[in-house]
């Protein structure tokens, strides 16, 4: 499973067409705030779940990676010192390997 942080946002919606035009077919989790528009991502029927988290929220960040083997963070800049550690401590890849 991959978890995708910024997926509702400017940058992250042409990853969200890039994964539906490519047919991406590994389950999703998207990390989404309580007003996060996910429109697009409804629309597409990606294999997926959205998890409402605060992206400083590093325990919850931790806690929201189990099963996840990719992390894919696309959220603002700010947000990536606590995605990292949340990401090293459950020993979650920040780079994708091996998807289609």
């Amino acid at each position: 499973m991959i978890a995708i942080t910024g997926g509702t946002g400017h940058s992250g919606s042409f990853l969200v067409d890039i994964l539906h035009k490519n047919n991406f077919q590994d389950k999703i989790r998207f990390l989404i705030r309580d007003n996060s528009n996910t429109t697009r991502i409804d629309e597409y029927g990606l294999d997926c779940e959205k998890c409402n988290i605060s992206l400083t929220d590093v325990d919850a960040l931790s806690k929201a990676f189990y099963g996840v083997d990719t992390v894919l963070p696309i959220a603002g800049i700010q947000f990536s010192p606590y995605i990292v550690d949340a990401a090293v401590k459950k020993v979650v890849s920040l780079y994708p390997r091996n998807h289609k």
